[in-house]
């Protein structure tokens, strides 16, 4: 019963994220991309443990996206996907996200429903709509193990892939309120280890490359 009412209650902070978003409109041409890394933020600041997130995720996305080749109009997209990866957690309550241990199966519940708000926040907002699936899908995983829809291998988005990658990176090398920060080289060791079970290897790989 939580669960369902913590949901509930977290679709106004969705519909406030959607106006925000809407009313900034930092993604219309000519738009100061600022606005949207300051909204990003202040977001990371209250429902995440450290500010600068999203940013420094949406940094690791754009170098993994340029070692693949990308152009650079594919690498500003992607970056701006990588920045808002985590928008759906302005509807998970902050107790949860902020807990100073692990979470019970219930909160965690809670929690793997921010891929899929994220996804329905840039859907509702114009502009955003090539960024859906890289924000849906962060969280699959290339053995079929991840969520919200259990995609394996190349059916979850190159980009989703990517950000899958950059986003575990960054929350593996900052200190949480449960752990100290992994050294670089722990990080490494961890993604080759989840290669082809979590992560993709070739791409793994690549992001290493960049780390050289």
């Amino acid at each position: 019963m939580r669960t369902t009412v913590a949901l509930a209650s977290n679709e106004i902070a969705i519909r406030l994220c959607v106006a925000s978003m809407a009313t900034a409109q930092f993604f219309v041409d000519g738009a100061p991309v600022g606005s949207l890394v300051e909204f990003m933020e202040d977001l990371d600041h209250r429902t995440f443990y450290a500010r600068g997130h999203s940013l420094r995720v949406a940094t690791i996305a754009a170098q993994i996206h340029e070692t693949l080749g990308a152009s650079r109009d594919l690498m500003t997209r992607r970056y701006f996907g990588a920045l808002l990866h985590d928008v759906g957690k302005a509807g998970i309550p902050a107790d949860i996200l902020s807990k100073p241990g692990p979470l019970t199966a219930e909160e965690f519940e809670v929690v793997k429903t921010h891929a899929a708000m994220g996804a329905d926040v840039v859907t509702a907002v114009a502009g955003l709509d090539d960024l859906v699936g890289e924000i849906r899908h962060h969280h699959e995983r290339v053995d079929g193990g991840g969520y919200p829809d259990g995609l394996e291998g190349s059916a979850i988005p190159l980009a989703a892939r990517v950000l899958a990658i950059a986003d575990s990176f960054d929350a593996m090398t900052s200190d949480r309120v449960y752990r100290p920060a992994f050294a670089q080289d722990e990080a490494i060791e961890e993604l080759r280890r989840s290669s082809g079970t979590q992560f993709d290897g070739e791409i793994v790989e690549a992001f290493i490359a960049t780390l050289v």
